[in-house]
């Protein structure tokens, strides 16, 4: 990859640490892939099913084989869809 789009990336990474830190939500930090685990109050595939009725996709991380009570959450797209499902988050 060249340094363009490892900053690209770098920049939506920490983007998206200051929205967990602020709002006090508890993760996983990504180390080498582009996805957070971030964990929710209630169940993960409940809580998924109730955002994708407003058109932003995430996976329940039981899908991956792991807790219940997490989701996952991918930085590899663009900065205003990541933007646009955080203010629906």
């Amino acid at each position: 990859m060249n340094n363009k789009i490892l900053y690209s990336f770098n920049e939506r990474r920490k983007y998206l640490i200051d929205i967990f830190k602020d709002n006090n939500l508890k993760y996983i930090h990504p180390e080498g892939a582009f996805y957070f685990y971030v964990y929710v109050k209630n169940n993960s595939l409940k809580f998924t099913n109730e955002l994708i009725d407003k058109n932003v996709l995430l996976l329940p991380s039981n899908v991956f084989g792991d807790n219940n009570n997490a989701i996952r959450i991918s930085y590899a797209t663009d900065m205003i869809t990541i933007q646009k499902g955080i203010d629906i988050f």
